[in-house]
C-alpha cells in the first residue's frame, strides 16, 4: 500500500519478530524505536496515535501474543560473496549508507536501524526497503523517544542500476540470505512514487 509492505510479524527468526524478544516489541510499539527497527510510514502513525498511548500491561500482552505467533520459513541461500552484485555496491554502502547503519550493518540501537538483523530487509517482497531508499523516511516521535530520526532520498543521487545491487547486497550480506532487487523493480517503484506527495 502506497510503496510499502507490511513485514511478517509471528516469531519467524529470519523474516519475522524472531531476533526481537519481548522487550524489544514493548518498546517499540511504546516509543517507535527499539535496538533493531525504527517506525516509519503507517506503522508511526499506529504508534504515534494508539499504541504509544497503551497501558505498559496492554503492550506486555501485545508482545506476549505476538511471540506465540510461530512460523517458519527457510529463507534463500546467500548470494556468493564474488557475486558481481555483492560487489558493486560496497563504496556506495561505504560511502552512503555506513556513517548511520556501520559496516557491520548493526546501526546505532534506539537510533538508526539495524539492517543485518531487520524483517524489512529480508522481507519476502523488498518494497518497504526499495521505497525508503527511493524517498528516504522518518521516524516516529512519541513522548517517550522524542527524537524522531531520518532518512534521507537517495532517488535523485542512484539510479535504478546502483540501488539495485545495494538492495541485493543488503539483503545477502552479514548472513542473511533474500531474493537479488532487480534494477526493474526499482525503476517500477520509482514510477509509481514519482506522483506520490508523501
Amino acid at each position: 500500500m502506497q510503496g510499502w509492505f507490511a513485514p511478517n510479524i509471528t516469531d519467524d527468526n529470519s523474516r519475522g519478530l524472531g531476533r526481537w524478544g519481548s522487550d524489544d516489541v514493548v518498546l517499540y510499539l511504546k516509543t517507535g524505536h527499539n535496538r533493531i527497527h525504527a517506525a516509519t510510514g503507517f506503522i508511526a502513525e499506529v504508534v504515534k496515535l494508539s499504541s504509544s498511548q497503551m497501558t505498559d500491561i496492554d503492550l506486555k500482552a501485545i508482545a506476549t501474543y505476538l511471540k506465540s505467533l510461530t512460523e517458519a520459513s527457510d529463507p534463500p541461500a546467500s548470494l556468493d560473496a564474488r557475486d558481481p552484485r555483492m560487489l558493486a555496491e560496497q563504496a556506495i554502502y561505504r560511502d552512503q549508507c555506513s556513517a548511520c547503519h556501520g559496516l557491520d550493518g548493526h546501526g546505532i540501537p534506539h537510533l538508526f536501524p539495524s539492517l543485518a538483523e531487520s524483517s524489512v530487509v529480508l522481507a519476502e517482497d523488498p518494497a518497504t526497503l526499495v521505497r525508503i531508499v527511493l524517498r528516504g523516511a522518518r521516524s516516529v516521535a512519541t513522548a517517550a523517544e522524542p527524537t524522531a530520526p531520518g532518512m534521507p532520498s537517495y532517488g535523485g543521487q542512484l539510479a535504478n542500476e546502483q540501488v539495485s545491487p545495494v538492495l541485493t547486497s543488503i539483503r545477502n550480506g552479514w548472513g542473511a540470505g533474500a531474493s537479488a532487487v532487480s534494477s526493474g523493480v526499482v525503476a517500477s517503484a520509482r514510477s509509481r512514487l514519482a506522483s506520490r506527495p508523501d
